[in-house]
């Protein structure tokens, strides 16, 4: 069996064919491919991701709540009193075990992160449920990572 980055190759190369050919039709077609492929890539890098545990460093294990899946907010009460995350007021990265990541800052109430709806879309994507335990892990300056745990 081809690996994916074999099959975008192999893809490429036909395109450039029919390219020189002045193919339209098979061009057409070759690129509705090169766009599958591209996205098969990108879910065997969620996958991978998922599969993968963060590099080491800082964490702390929370619980999700009904109200937090609700209204779309991860508190940071526990974070905090843990030092994992900065502590101006400056932008960092989220990434996470969905593979979706974000760039956010934390609430200018303190106690959640701004960009509640990608904390929402995290949630759906993981199809966490009340009680499901999470991990917010220090991964590097400024970048972090958010991930379902296995029950």
């Amino acid at each position: 069996m081809k690996t994916v980055d074999e099959l975008g190759r192999e893809i490429w190369q036909q395109i450039a064919a029919a390219t020189q050919k002045r193919d339209s039709a098979k061009i057409a077609i070759l690129n509705a491919l090169a766009q599958d492929v591209e996205k098969v890539k990108r879910e065997v890098e969620k996958i991978e991701r998922a599969l993968s545990p963060p590099p080491d460093g800082k964490s702390v294990v929370l619980e999700v709540t009904e109200g937090a899946l609700r209204q779309n907010y991860l508190s940071l009460t526990k974070i905090r009193l843990h030092n994992l995350l900065p502590t101006n007021e400056e932008e960092f990265l989220v990434e996470t075990s969905v593979g979706l990541s974000f760039r956010t800052r934390v609430s200018d109430n303190g106690n959640w992160l701004a960009a509640r709806g990608k904390t929402g879309q995290f949630y759906r994507k993981a199809q966490l449920r009340p009680d499901d335990k999470i991990i917010w892990k220090e991964i590097g300056p400024h970048k972090y990572y958010l991930g379902k745990l296995a029950n």
